[in-house]
């Protein structure tokens, strides 16, 4: 939760709320974003390089 940050004088101190302490929605999407992509790209390259792995083998005499 470190998009939700503890206001010190609106909430109690060491308890994080959604509706007294302050949320970056921003910062919390690209950080979504960008781990989701990472991801994407990751499985993309392994597909790849198994189809292409595969493609070699039937190629080999």
């Amino acid at each position: 939760m470190i998009f939700i940050i503890d206001q010190p004088g609106v909430s109690v101190t060491g308890r994080l709320s959604i509706l007294e302490d302050v949320l970056y929605p921003r910062s919390f999407l690209l950080n979504t974003l960008f781990w989701l992509l990472l991801a994407k790209l990751v499985v993309s390259t392994v597909r790849y390089l198994w189809k292409v792995r595969r493609r070699d083998r039937r190629l080999r005499p």
